[in-house]
């Protein structure tokens, strides 16, 4: 790892993310990484990354910083006027700074983050696979917590040279001026009676202030869900009985008793 930025100043609220970590759904852990993921991914591709490698994200306003070793950057999502040494520069851009050159961002214009990738992608703590920032648990990114003054921000090998300059066409950028978000009926569709289900799909809902990476809580129409769950995994529910209820010598147990059922079987059939 390289000693890439130095944090003079963390901005309100800015973490490491990544694409998360999916994989971990299964035992309760929530997804996170980046909420805006078309803008942590195009600025990993523009300074040479993979998509999955980590970036910094910043709500609201970003964070001041100091480059220790020369590096390639870019900022996409939110505009918060980005500077360099105190001169505009622009977004969506590949941007090579210097040693001792200083990243600062003005005011915020849109959106609320932005996203910093860094040649060779940032470097963080990694759980379950992903280095995404899980400030439930106190886990992932750097080690666990949003960015502080002082700390030191490190990337990995690159894996491909950095390109300065390199820039995403203004066509390709999303519509960021729909604010609209779309529902789909989903397994607990169920629990919800008919005018319910309406509501859900015929009236306008806010996302509310009490949201996170795990979900957004909607204000508007109330749902009546007092319909049964849904059904649960019978195949994970096995899994379950099996690797919390039996020991490791009762497993070794029953593997050497199927051992020993397949070498009568075999002998039988050989006679």
């Amino acid at each position: 790892m390289n000693n890439i930025l130095r944090v003079v100043a963390p901005g309100l609220f800015t973490t490491v993310q990544d694409l998360g970590r999916p994989n971990a759904t299964a035992a309760g852990v929530p997804p996170g990484g980046a909420m805006d993921r078309f803008a942590h991914s195009a600025a990993n591709l523009l300074v040479g990354n993979d998509v999955s490698a980590a970036s910094l994200e910043c709500t609201l306003f970003g964070p001041t910083l100091t480059v220790d070793s020369p590096c390639v950057i870019a900022i996409t999502g939110a505009d918060f006027e980005p500077r360099v040494n105190g001169i505009a520069v622009p977004m969506w851009t590949a941007l090579a700074l210097g040693e001792g050159d200083e990243l600062g961002f003005g005011r915020r214009h849109e959106l609320a983050r932005a996203y910093i990738a860094v040649a060779g992608g940032i470097a963080g703590d990694r759980w379950l696979g992903s280095m995404s920032t899980n400030l439930m648990v106190g886990r992932g990114g750097m080690h666990g917590r949003q960015l502080q003054a002082g700390d030191t921000i490190a990337t990995g090998e690159q894996w491909r040279p950095a390109v300065p300059g390199r820039e995403l066409d203004a066509t390709l950028l999303p519509p960021y001026g729909d604010r609209t978000l779309h529902a789909i009926p989903g397994p607990h569709i169920g629990r919800l009676a008919a005018p319910s289900r309406e509501a859900l799909f015929g009236s306008a809902f806010i996302v509310g202030i009490d949201s996170n990476r795990m979900g957004y809580r909607l204000d508007g129409a109330t749902l009546d869900a007092r319909g049964e769950r849904a059904p649960r995994c019978r195949s994970r529910r096995r899994w379950r009985r099996v690797t919390s209820c039996a020991s490791p010598r009762r497993r070794s147990r029953r593997r050497l008793r199927c051992a020993r059922l397949s070498a009568r079987r075999s002998t039988r059939s050989a006679d």
